[in-house]
């Protein structure tokens, strides 16, 4: 693809592109971000330019940037299919199934004979319990190319569904050994593994899943993401130096009289039943879920901007924020969560479910000390092995669960900081034991929406049908 619309004219804006290629090969996705935002400054319609820049930052987990990249792109190149297709799979990642659904179509409207658009449309309809149109899309992607790894991959987890194992283990063979990109044949490796699972046979889904692991792993979007996983631990422990505790007791006394109300936040460790917190709430009529969306991001980012010296301590810094800087961050906060939400959103209770927001769970004491936390508690040992298994799309924190010493290493961080913080943060709230709840449900759903500040609702113990109507994040 072509640049298109004006690129700059400078011997300057040339060697910065070079210079962001060249870092973004390297792996280094911050400084190359960084030369790419400098190079575009002066040419914001280089199309290409605004391509690459996108797919990095949704590379890294920046969605936000990215997607914001990529509309630029497809505004600069309207008739490139690329950047319509990067821009719906950029969608299908936040959750945002009927846009991705309708770039996607543009496309391959664009690119008949390209067999990767139907793929990724299969993928959105997946998404979106329509498993129909799921096969439509993924055969359709199979005719123009009989071993794409992701149409594969779709079909066998309809066959799972289905029951037809030998189908699902025979496409599930050709995607792994297609050549495709490596994330995509360590999905479908994590699908074969589930087929094991369903035959019986632990031992060789437990290989299966961690050769997947391997194989993602050894991928260049993995190893970009080493540093910004490292930095995630090292925060958790710069949220608690020596003498945090009189810091975060301080914050608990403050109040903000901007007429925002206290959210809800679901955290604790991934799969230790977060989801299932979540989904019980939804089917109250008064509650609103935000499904591990990414608007904490954007707040994190503001505020580091606002710090006066970003080399003093962390804590440091965000105790140093002003009333006026903390009341922007608040409004941030709340309208970054409700987009995209159904009207009528800000009326009903804000639950902000996202296991892994317990690493920042000091800044949400910061920012709202009377928002409530439901931390949610499974053994160790479960939800550790239950995360390894899982075909989580990689950004820094679920780069971890490749190995089995960065499992360990996030599960210390986030529910060490947890235990560090639990006996001073102002904010109320209470521990779900997921083994209690799943053996226990109706009196720990009361003892939930109690705490939440809600009246009971019997379409509560009724979950499983509301959750069946959501698409799949």
């Amino acid at each position: 693809m072509k640049g298109r619309g004006p690129r700059g004219t400078g011997r300057e804006e040339s060697r910065d592109l070079m210079m962001a290629r060249a870092a973004a090969r390297q792996g280094n996705a911050p400084g190359a971000l960084e030369l790419y935002t400098r190079f575009l400054e002066t040419a914001p319609r280089h199309a290409r330019a605004l391509l690459e820049a996108g797919a990095l930052a949704l590379q890294i987990g920046d969605h936000e940037t990215g997607t914001k990249l990529l509309r630029r792109s497809v505004g600069a190149a309207p008739k490139d299919a690329l950047a319509h297709h990067e821009l719906g799979v950029a969608l299908i990642k936040q959750g945002r199934f009927s846009e991705a659904v309708a770039s996607l179509s543009r496309a391959a409207a664009l690119e008949p004979r390209n067999g990767a658009h139907p793929a990724q449309l299969a993928l959105a309809y997946e998404r979106m319990r329509r498993d129909d149109m799921a096969r439509k899309m993924a055969e359709a992607a199979l005719a123009h190319d009989p071993r794409n790894a992701l149409a594969l991959t779709q079909l066998a987890r309809l066959d799972l569904q289905s029951g037809d194992l030998d189908e699902a283990e025979r496409r599930l063979g050709v995607a792994v050994e297609s050549g495709a990109d490596p994330s995509l044949r360590a999905s479908a490796l994590h699908t074969l593994a589930r087929v094991a699972e369903k035959r019986g046979d632990h031992a060789g889904a437990f290989e299966t899943h961690m050769r997947a692991n391997r194989m993602r792993a050894g991928s260049p979007q993995a190893r970009m993401m080493a540093g910004d996983a490292r930095a995630l631990i090292d925060e958790a422990s710069a949220y608690t130096p020596a003498g945090f505790e009189a810091t975060l007791a301080s914050w608990a006394e403050r109040r903000y009289d901007d007429g925002l109300p206290a959210p809800v936040l679901i955290v604790g460790f991934p799969r230790s039943g977060t989801t299932l917190t979540e989904q019980v709430l939804n089917a109250h009529p008064d509650v609103v879920t935000g499904d591990e969306r990414p608007h904490v991001f954007v707040v994190r980012r503001r505020m580091r901007q606002m710090f006066a010296d970003p080399e003093a301590p962390l804590l440091e810094s965000m105790d140093a924020l002003t009333e006026e800087e903390i009341l922007e961050l608040r409004a941030l906060y709340r309208s970054e969560f409700l987009k995209g939400l159904p009207r009528g959103a800000e009326t009903k209770t804000c639950v902000d479910k996202h296991p892994l927001r317990i690493l920042q769970s000091p800044l949400i004491a910061r920012l709202f000390p009377e928002a409530r936390l439901v931390v949610v508690i499974r053994d160790p040992r479960d939800a550790c092995v239950s995360a390894m298994f899982q075909d989580f799309a990689l950004n820094p924190g679920m780069s971890l669960f490749l190995t089995m010493e960065g499992t360990a290493a996030l599960y210390r961080a986030a529910m060490g900081l947890w235990l560090r913080i639990r006996g001073v943060i102002g904010s109320p709230w209470m521990e779900l034991r997921y083994e209690d709840f799943v053996s226990d449900f109706e009196t720990h759903a009361r003892r939930l929406v109690g705490f939440v500040g809600l009246p009971w609702d019997d379409r509560v113990l009724s979950f499983q049908d509301v959750a069946r109507k959501r698409a799949i994040i």
